[in-house]
């Protein structure tokens, strides 16, 4: 997987620049390397963070069908690493690689990418019933955009049932609705949201009816 990585960087890079030289894979750090890849080959340090997320999300989504849903979320988490500050403003090393550096094609390519990392990771979040980190995934997908918004306001409405939130899973659900009405997964969550407000409310009659009664 690395040595075909490292071959689509070099073809990209030299189709790019005109300048044919062989580029390997290796970790973008924090600290001079990913100054020096910034500052001097802003390129290269795009292609190669762009081809290792799409690695480590191949890697994740395997990961995932494999039952492996801790192991997935590392791949997911260190995608983040890798393009997470391709598309900052703001100033600083996080920010280095600003929106400018980028083409509309990179751009685009990059907001997929992050959209698709966090909807993976909420996935993952449902499944393990993490539900606080899979409202907090589905919510940054849908800020960062590029993504499903159905598939995503529906999986948002199940963490929100499940951490008591009914009102907003109801609305997250409804919108939900609006995007793919032939869904019956989202059907089926409102059949048990409305299961939900019903034993809620009569919990609270019976609360009431102690107290006042």
């Amino acid at each position: 997987e690395v040595d075909a990585v490292e071959k689509t960087i070099t073809e990209q890079y030299k189709e790019k620049t005109g300048i044919d030289c062989v580029h390997t894979i290796t970790e973008p750090a924090a600290g001079a390397r990913r100054v020096d890849l910034g500052y001097l080959i802003p390129e290269q340090h795009v292609m190669e963070s762009i081809s290792r997320a799409k690695e480590l999300k191949a890697d994740g989504n395997a990961l995932f069908k494999e039952g492996k849903l801790k192991k997935a979320l590392d791949k997911y988490h260190r995608m983040h690493f890798h393009i997470g500050g391709l598309i900052k403003k703001e100033g600083g090393m996080a920010g280095m690689m600003r929106q400018e550096k980028l083409s509309d094609e990179e751009k685009t390519e990059v907001t997929s990418l992050l959209g698709s990392m966090h909807m993976n990771k909420s996935m993952c979040y449902v499944k393990l019933e993490k539900w606080d980190k899979g409202l907090e995934a589905c919510t940054t997908a849908l800020s960062v955009g590029g993504v499903d918004e159905g598939k995503c306001l529906y999986r948002r409405g199940i963490c929100y049932r499940k951490v008591g939130e009914l009102s907003k899973a109801k609305v997250d659900l409804d919108a939900a609705t609006l995007k793919a009405p032939s869904d019956v997964n989202i059907q089926k969550e409102l059949k048990a949201l409305a299961s939900d407000r019903k034993a809620s409310e009569d919990k609270a009659k019976k609360t009431y009816a102690k107290m006042f009664g």
